[in-house]
């Protein structure tokens, strides 16, 4: 990947970041007081999302952003979700 894309795609992630901050309400879900599947698309989502900018870029994708990090953390706890973390380790 270009030096050129590399520093495009950072600055793309970092708006988007920041956008979903504004929206992104964590308490205690993503959308707020109910479980929904935007709180499964978190855990899912920015599994995969981290991998691949800690590899590209050697960043935490989390870092300042903690209220995603809580609905992650929060959801690693949800039942199906470990039953599935669980599937795909073995």
């Amino acid at each position: 990947m270009s030096d050129e894309t590399k520093e495009s795609t950072k600055n793309d992630l970092a708006r988007g970041m920041a956008a979903l901050d504004r929206i992104f309400v964590g308490a205690p879900y993503a959308a707020g007081s109910e479980l929904t599947l935007a709180d499964f698309y978190t855990f899912f989502s920015f599994g995969l999302a981290g991998g691949i900018v800690q590899k590209i870029f050697g960043d935490d994708l989390l870092a300042d952003h903690p209220k995603i990090q809580g609905v992650i953390a929060r959801m690693a706890e949800h039942p199906s979700v470990a039953r599935v973390t669980a599937e795909q380790s073995s």
